[in-house]
Order: C-alpha cells, then structure tokens, then sequence
C-alpha cells in the first residue's frame, strides 16, 4: 500500500473515531479521485457513503469489492447493511447469507439477517435468528431491541418490554431501545411509564418529531390535550411538511373544539398527501360531510393494532360494553343449542364475541383488519381460523358457507352496508342467520357519520337491506350497547333469516 494510501485510510480512521463521518469521507475520496485506490480505502469509502445515505454509490462499490475479491465476509456484511438500508430486503438476505456461508457463527450477520426477514415479513424465521444470534452473543443492545421490537409486534409486550430494557442496560442511551421501549409501554397500557420514556428519549433527541407525535398521541388519550399541542407545535417547527404532525394537531383541535384549526390542519395534511385517507376522513367529520361512505381500513387497522392489548379490559370494565353477550343471546334465542354450526364472525376483534359461541361451534372463522387483535383472538383457541382481511375481500376470495354470521361494533366503521349484505346473503347457508349490531340514529339519512367518528345506521335502512336480500327481520332489540365518557351509546341488534 502507498504511504499517501495509507495516510488517508490513517485519517479516515481517526475522523470515525471521532463521528465525522463527512470529513472521513471526504479524506478517503480525495484520495480516490486522484489515485488508483486499494480495496481497503474503497471498503472504508463505501462504509462512509453508506452511513451517509449516499447508498446506491455505496453499493456501486461494494458490488466491485465483491466481485474482484468474493471471499471476503465484510463486504457481503456491506453489501448486506447497503440493501437493507435501501429497502431491498431480499437482497440484503441474499448478501447476509453468502456471508454466513463464511462463518455460520458471526453473531452480527445473524442479527442483520433477522433484521432483514423481519422487514421482509418472515416473522418465524426472523426469530430463528434472533435467537441463533442472542445464543452466540447474549449482550447485543442493536439484536435486543430489534428482537423485542419482532415480539412487539406478535404482541408478547412482556417479554418485549424486558428485552428492551436490557438493551438500555447495556447501552444507556441507544435510542432506538428507548424510544421502542416507550412505544412497548404505551401498547401495554402503561401511560404513565411510556411519557416518562418518551421524555427522556426527547432530553437527548429534542427533535425526534415521532416521539413527539407519539406522546402528544398519549396526552390526547388521557385528555391532556394542551400538553398534547404543545408537543405536536414543538414537531412542527422541526418538521413543517410532515403530515402526521397536521393530523396529530387537526385531531387535537377537535378535542379542544377548536374547529377552524382542526380544519385548517387536516386542510394541511392533505396539502402535504393527497392520498392521506385519515385526514379526509376526519375532515368529513368535521364538516358534517355524510358522503363518506366507510373509515379508512387503514386508519381502522392502525387504531385497533394499538388497542389490542388494552382492548377488552378497556371496553368491558370500562365502557361497560354488551354487544358480544347481547348478540350471543339474540342468537341462541333463535337456533336450536344442541347443534353444532358454521359461524363466521366478521369484525372478531380479540374473539369476545366467539367466546360466547364456541359451545355451538362446528368450525368458526374469524376476520379482522388488525392482525395484533387476531394474534389476542388466536389466544383464547376458539377459532378454527384467523384471516387478517377486509369484510369484502374476504367474501371476494372464500367460498365458506356459515349457518351463522355475527359482527359486534363493526359497522360502525362501514356507513354503506349495502354490499356486505349481498355477500353475507350469498354465503350463508339456507336457513342461515345473520345477527349484527349497529348504533342508532333518528336522522332520515340511511346512515350518518357522527361527530365521534363512527356510523350510525337508521332502523328503516336495515329494513330496506333485508327486504332488497331477501332476508326476514326476526328480531330487532334496541339497547345500550356501551357507554362513552359517562354517556350511553344507544343502538340495536338485529337477526336476520335467509
């Protein structure tokens, strides 16, 4: 090697060292543009690039180390981090195998390659790795907070909060562990302990403008509404076009009814992303607009992912909700209980209501749009399957014929009910039922967008979907269905006959 080769790869060094990325770069290219450059300095250029986000340079490089030296572990370890960082998991998996070839025992590339299956969705074999790595090498905060982020995600808070933490043991201020552990928390239930998170995650990173949303997300839960501004003020001066922080205020605004801001903010939102089904969506409420048809799935998955390890203790202790027994009764009413029956369950949420049928139960399928609420049904072993999917493409690309159809508290989230009562209709068995509950509403519209952000349905519209299917309306008992800040939710459960 030169001695001015080596003095730049010598200065490289000293300048990562001391986290000056840019300069160390700029040391190394200097070099580079001037002289032939050896793989040494042409591996530390492309670390340097790739750090930097310049990562289509940097994988331009390692794709040349590789292919004049292919037995070399650290470049596919580059190559590997370059894809991953690029989004291009499968390839990163690719890369990161080529180097376990190497050595099956590098705990880092065991970690990375977990890193990637995970982003690539193969959760099963993302733990594999995990673990093989954690095995090898039990004190990694980077594997620890990524594995316990995997678990977060299969719902096992417990386990992932604990992992978590010991990432933060080892590494005190890792701010990914922290600001995945406060995350974990607030998912868990724990308000209290998530913001004291938070806020030590924001006395190192002031503007981590997703800390920042999501404890503003936090103070509106517990109706700290101006703690919540103020943070969400405090992102905006960090991060003016981010549309999650207009959508974090329009939604605060609305608390604080103050309508004009709340407007002006989801206005902005979608200024900022047309295709921000959300903020049209709360924009509509806002303005009274009855022509929304259905929530977004989008913002219905989001919101129950975040629910599904509170939501029962939340809805049944708390608000007092009825509907799984009240359609539980209204069903075993009308059918003969020493049977066994087909039942599908749309909308089955964590599977309250499927534990009250499983004693009628031949073969139940659950659908729900949050796959965390089905990982919490999937629990309590009632259902004999579990698809993560929409109401309509569900019935788009299954042939089940039930006996039996139920949906609690679902079609407050869909206003026109039309077509799922023309599937519901062709699916069911003869003879079958179809029992579902709605909130209520006197308004001569068929539904109504309320200023809670769910549908109500007019009784006179269930009838007209009945009598279009030809479905007989066999009961039909108005109740309460839960009860909301104190105040009870009126609404009805029908049963319908094919």
């Amino acid at each position: 090697m030169k001695p001015k080769e080596q003095k730049a790869i010598q200065q490289a060094q000293t300048l990562l060292a001391q986290n000056n990325v840019a300069a160390a770069k700029d040391a190394l290219a200097k070099y580079a543009n001037k002289n032939k450059p050896g793989e040494q300095l042409r591996f530390l250029l492309s670390m340097c690039m790739a750090i930097l986000g310049e990562l289509n340079e940097a994988r331009n490089i390692a794709l040349l180390l590789i292919k004049q030296n292919p037995n070399n572990i650290e470049y596919y370890k580059l190559l590997g981090s370059i894809y991953h960082d690029l989004r291009a998991y499968d390839q990163a998996i690719t890369a990161f195998e080529s180097a376990l070839k190497m050595n099956s025992n590098d705990f880092q590339t065991l970690s990375n390659i977990a890193s990637s299956l995970k982003e690539a969705h193969r959760q099963d074999e993302a733990m594999t790795y995990f673990k093989k790595s954690l095995a090898i090498q039990s004190n990694q905060p980077d594997a620890l907070t990524n594995y316990g982020l995997l678990l977060q995600e299969n719902v096992q808070l417990d386990e992932a909060i604990r992992l978590h933490q010991k990432a933060l043991q080892l590494a005190p201020n890792h701010m990914i562990a922290m600001y995945n552990l406060a995350y974990t928390l607030h998912e868990k239930g724990d308000n209290n302990a998530a913001i004291q998170m938070y806020n030590k995650l924001l006395q190192s990173a002031p503007n981590h403008v997703k800390a920042l949303c999501d404890i503003s997300y936090i103070y509106n839960k517990i109706t700290q509404y101006d703690k919540a501004l103020a943070h969400l003020q405090h992102a905006l001066q960090f991060e003016p076009e981010n549309e999650y922080v207009h959508l974090g205020l329009g939604f605060t605004h609305k608390k604080l009814d103050n309508t004009d801001a709340a407007i002006a903010s989801f206005e902005e939102a979608i200024r900022i992303n047309p295709n921000n089904e959300t903020a049209h969506y709360y924009l509509a409420i806002m303005r009274g607009d009855n022509s929304m048809s259905r929530s977004p799935d989008k913002y219905v998955q989001e919101l129950f992912d975040g629910y599904a390890e509170t939501f029962d203790n939340q809805l049944v202790e708390k608000l007092q909700y009825k509907t799984p027994s009240l359609i539980n009764d209204m069903v075993k009413k009308h059918i003969d209980v020493s049977q066994q029956y087909n039942i599908l369950d749309l909308g089955c949420g964590t599977g309250l209501a499927g534990t009250y049928l499983k004693d009628i139960s031949e073969h139940m399928v659950g659908i729900d749009l949050s796959s965390k609420m089905l990982k919490k049904a999937g629990d309590r072993n009632i259902y004999d399957e579990l698809i993560t999917t929409s109401i309509d493409q569900y019935f788009e690309k299954h042939d089940f014929q039930p006996h039996i159809v139920v949906s609690a508290d679902v079609f407050v989230y869909i206003g026109d009910i039309s077509g799922i009562f023309k599937d519901v209709t062709k699916a069911l068995h003869k003879e079958g039922i179809f029992v579902f509950s709605t909130e209520d509403t006197q308004e001569d519209d068929e539904f109504i967008l309320k200023d809670s952000g769910r549908f109500a349905h007019n009784e006179t519209y269930i009838s007209a979907l009945a009598d279009t299917n030809h479905l007989s309306l066999i009961d039909n008992q108005k109740t309460i269905l839960r009860y909301d800040n104190n105040k009870p939710i009126h609404g009805r459960v029908y049963l319908l006959k094919k």
